[in-house]
Parts: structure tokens; sequence; C-alpha cells
């Protein structure tokens, strides 16, 4: 099955169990630090064994315990079964942009509290046992 859907992948939580994530020409208009953080969000996105399909200028950086290099001139890499992004992806709190690094403490701490452990924990069984999927909203008429 091929599923075309709109998502950022800088804001919105990663698709997972996917067999393939051709990743082309993005990773080049992002900032080292925010490439860091999207390479274990892609290996967390991936079934074991799926491969992830970069252009020819961007690469896996310093996460080779991740991915192993199918093809390196045509930058196609298989995930590794290594339980490291997940560690990633529970640390990140879902927060992808990194306007949350320069908030305050007392903004930490409030967003902290106001944190719903029921409904951030069926979120993360949702995104780990259920199938990516695209829905409509609203009526057409």
């Amino acid at each position: 099955m091929l599923v075309f859907a709109v998502q950022n992948v800088i804001k919105d939580p990663p698709f997972t169990k996917l067999d393939l994530l051709s990743c082309r020409n993005l990773m080049i208009y992002l900032e080292s630090e925010l490439q860091n953080r999207l390479i274990p969000a892609f290996h967390y996105a991936l079934k074991s064994g799926g491969v992830l399909f970069l252009s020819p200028s961007e690469g896996i950086g310093n996460h080779t315990e991740l991915f192993t290099p199918l093809n390196r001139k045509w930058k196609f890499y298989r995930a590794t079964p290594t339980a490291a992004s997940t560690r990633v992806m529970l640390t990140s709190n879902l927060n992808w942009t990194a306007e949350s690094i320069h908030k305050a403490p007392e903004e930490v701490i409030k967003i902290a509290r106001e944190t719903n452990l029921a409904e951030l924990t069926r979120r993360m069984l949702l995104q780990f046992y259920a199938p990516a999927s695209v829905g409509s909203v609203g009526s057409q008429g």
C-alpha cells in the first residue's frame, strides 16, 4: 500500500512501521541540529529492516548505529534493529520545534505539569501499534 499524506516532519510525530522512507532534498535546507534530530525520527518511523532513501547530498551523519548502508552512492540505508531511536522519541516530549529549547524554566515546568500522562501514553501506543493512515475531515459538497 502506498499512502500520500501531508506531514510536517519538523512538528508532527512521525508515521510508524514504514517499509520505505524517501526524504530527498529536504535535509539540505535544515540546520545541522534539526538534521541530527530527524535521523533518529526517520529510524523510529521505519520497520526493522526498512529502507531510508536520501538525496546524494544528504547523509545519516553520526547515526551509524541506526542504519547500515545498502548503497552509498545512491544513499540507500537499511534500518538496524535498535531501541536507540525509541529512547530519543520518548525523551523528545513529542516536540519537534526548536522553540522549546529557548523557553524559560518556569514555562517548561508549567508545560510538564499540564501534560496528561494518560493521553500521552495513548498517543504513543497508537503511534507504535497502529498503522499509518489517512482520512478526510468535514463533508464534501
